[in-house]
């Protein structure tokens, strides 16, 4: 078994840090069944819930459908309001349009950071949603929050939204957060308006070798300067921008008489934006400053307003609906494959080959539910290729075979 463990290539250190809760229990979940469960609601999606909760120092996260939740007491809820706390509405019904308004679909490309690039922000998935608007919409605005993630889907993205996307609509990018690879996808995009609390850039690409992530150097780094100034010539956005959010340069800028900035990568402008001990990351301020955000909206509504419509109308809810059942699909199979991962390393361990085979079954029949994961990596697991499928049942073969020798031996 020693050798067998040392095999296995799958590793699952912290697996599931980003759900941990950061307070005592406090909500109240319940159920259609008449169950009552409670914890710390530490995500929430249009169509889940996912619930932390604690024993002792062991945590335990559960993914809830809202198809089967009654009401939701949370900590803040007023004694005298439980009865009435509700949060299971019926799904809105799609605005009729009226002659002369302008309409705007929203599409949120992830929702929280860890929704990145690549399994949770992908091509195939964009695409699918454009097709559900094209012809219902005028308007589309890609509304993101990101923390960055895959080079080659990035890549891709950047392309299909240049060629693709904007030929059919005004498109409008919204940034709450773009890290990394979040704000190369935004950067072919013109109009771009932030949030009040934006972070956009840390452009920043890295490549793994012997399970250590390191900043790109040579060749792949002079690859990488290459697509960041090609996605700033999509966007007719100034090169050096992207530039000093990828390697540290000093970057400072004059604005002319009609408020335009001119940049210049050095210290001698009268304004720095940046210096070359640290990475360039835009805040809302900045960006307003130096003209690259259009606008700085909270809602839809100020939003719609700063991009100069007075009649409009929100179409495509169903889409963006749609697009967040692809992530929480994505989300329940990333939870499941690394319990069924974990449950295959401790079955192989154990010289339990029954186990290990359901449990390595499990994770065929997840990769197979969200394909995606076939594609990318997840925390402590890589991806789930037919190479990677072999291997495990080539060590699976081993162990069994082992077994049955020892067996043999004794008889």
């Amino acid at each position: 078994m020693k050798n067998l463990k040392t095999k296995f290539m799958i590793p699952l250190l912290a697996a599931c840090s980003i759900f941990a809760a950061t307070s005592a229990l406090a909500d109240s979940i319940y159920l259609k069944d008449g169950r009552v469960l409670e914890g710390e609601i530490s995500r929430e999606g249009d169509t889940f819930v996912m619930l932390t909760t604690s024993i002792g120092d062991i945590e335990n996260v559960q993914l809830i459908s809202k198809d089967d939740i009654n009401r939701i007491v949370r900590d803040s809820t007023p004694i005298e309001n439980l009865a009435e706390e509700a949060i299971i509405d019926a799904p809105e019904e799609e605005a009729v349009v009226s002659d002369g308004a302008t309409r705007i679909a929203f599409l949120r490309l992830g929702w929280l950071p860890e929704d990145t690039v690549g399994p949770y922000i992908n091509t195939d998935a964009l695409e699918r949603s454009v097709e559900a608007l094209d012809g219902k919409a005028d308007v589309l605005v890609l509304w993101i929050d990101t923390g960055g993630g895959s080079v080659a889907e990035t890549m891709k993205l950047v392309d299909y939204i240049e060629k693709e996307i904007k030929p059919k609509f005004r498109l409008v990018g919204w940034v709450k957060r773009a890290i990394s690879g979040g704000s190369f996808t935004m950067h072919p995009m013109e109009e771009i308006y932030f949030m009040p609390e934006t972070s956009y850039g840390g452009s920043v690409a890295f490549s793994s070798q012997n399970g250590k992530a390191t900043a790109s150097k040579g060749a792949f780094l002079e690859q990488m300067l290459e697509f960041g100034e090609l996605a700033s010539s999509y966007g007719h956005h100034e090169p050096l921008l992207m530039r000093a959010m990828q390697i540290r340069i000093d970057l400072s800028y004059d604005i002319d008489e009609d408020g335009v900035a001119h940049f210049r990568e050095d210290r001698e402008g009268r304004y720095i934006l940046n210096t070359d001990d640290k990475i360039l990351t835009l805040n809302s301020d900045q960006a307003m400053k130096i003209g690259f955000a259009k606008g700085i909206a909270s809602t839809k509504e100020e939003l719609v307003k700063k991009m100069g419509y007075e009649e409009w109308v929100e179409v495509g809810q169903d889409v963006d609906a749609e697009q967040q059942r692809f992530r929480d699909n994505m989300k329940k199979a990333e939870t499941e494959l690394l319990k069924a991962s974990r449950s295959f390393q401790i079955a192989m361990e154990n010289g339990n080959v029954g186990r290990a085979q359901k449990f390595l079954g499990d994770m065929r029949s997840w990769s197979r539910r969200a394909p995606a994961w076939q594609d990318f990596s997840t925390a402590g697991l890589p991806p789930l290729t037919r190479e990677l499928f072999r291997e495990l049942e080539r060590q699976l073969d081993e162990l069994r075979s082992a077994q049955q020798q020892r067996k043999q031996k004794r008889r």
